[in-house]
Parts: C-alpha cells; structure tokens; sequence
C-alpha cells in the first residue's frame, strides 16, 4: 500500500498538462512546481509541475537504465528536454507527472 505523500493526485496531474516554467539563477534550489536551475557543476535539479523536486538524470548521474537526460540550454536561460533517437528523454515524476519541457514550457504527454 502506498503512502499518502506517494498517492497520485489525478486533478494535480490533469492541472499541470502544459506550466510555463521558471529558470532560476544558478545554484538555487527550486521550490515552487514548474522551476528549474542548473546546480552543482552543470547538474539540472527541477520541480515538476505537480511539485516534485529532483535532479535529472545526467552522464554523471544516469538512471538505473543507465541512460541521461539530454538538456538543451537555449540563449534566454530556458531550456529543452526533448526525445531523441535512442532516448525517449521523458521526465517522469514519482507523484505520476510525465512529459517534457520544450523551452521552458512544461509539456504532459
């Protein structure tokens, strides 16, 4: 049995299909769902739209499939995490939000 805190809130996911996201200043941590920041070295941590915080998976930091994001930074700050051949590169939130970010526009899929 799940968790309250682990429970998938299907109004909070219907609510958060497309967010325009905020680039933070580097080295801030983002708390508010739809920020984003580039920490640690080069690392993404972002805050999905339904309010989960967490670093993407990066060369350093791969998922347990062993695979990465691929996060394009555009000249504004924004940025894209889009599919690529070989890579859905989809963002996945442990509260059930699943989508991408197409220059800082959260997209659900």
């Amino acid at each position: 049995m799940m968790a309250d805190s682990q429970r998938i809130d299907p109004v909070l996911v219907e609510k958060a299909r497309t967010c325009v996201g905020t680039r933070l200043p580097d080295d801030t941590f983002p708390e508010e769902p739809g920020a984003y920041s580039k920490v640690f070295g080069g690392e993404w941590v972002v805050s999905t739209p339904d309010g989960c915080i967490f670093h993407l998976a990066s060369e350093r930091r791969p998922d347990r499939n062993g695979k990465h994001h691929e996060v394009e930074e555009h000249e504004d700050g924004s940025i894209s995490v889009l599919p690529r051949p070989g890579n859905s590169n989809s963002i996945l939130s442990p509260k059930g939000w699943h989508g991408y970010l197409e220059r800082g526009v959260w997209r659900a899929v």
